[in-house]
């Protein structure tokens, strides 16, 4: 996925965080805050916390980039989430994220997708 083509569904189910100024087709819902630690650190630190959460995978994962994509299934009924993130180097030992979650069933998913970018972005 390429962040800076992204466009947004008219749905409210999807969030996304981003640098400013990435996404030219989209309107971040947070900006992306500077993280004091390489890209690469930022990546295996958010890999390692998405892996922790119950009924998430991995999914393909293309090498190198820093672009990592992850399932996550509802707990009643076993909707699938999608959280795909890739980090970016902002300046020496700095690095940002861009964060899209989105669910693939449904209008709305109750803030849900918020809430799991937020949760996440909290711990580190």
């Amino acid at each position: 996925m390429r962040f800076e083509t992204l466009t947004l569904k008219a749905s409210p189910n999807q969030y996304l965080v981003a640098p400013e100024g990435l996404c030219q087709n989209a309107q971040p819902h947070l900006i992306s805050p500077t993280y004091e630690m390489s890209a690469e650190a930022l990546e295996d630190l958010l890999a390692a916390k998405l892996l922790a959460l119950s009924r998430t995978k991995e999914a393909v994962r293309a090498a190198g980039d820093g672009q990592r994509a992850f399932v996550q299934r509802s707990a009643l009924i076993g909707f699938p989430d999608t959280l795909i993130f890739q980090t970016y180097e902002a300046g020496a030992q700095a690095s940002r994220v861009a964060i899209y979650s989105r669910s693939h069933i449904g209008w709305s998913d109750m803030g849900v997708n918020n809430r799991r970018v937020n949760d996440l972005l909290a711990q580190i």
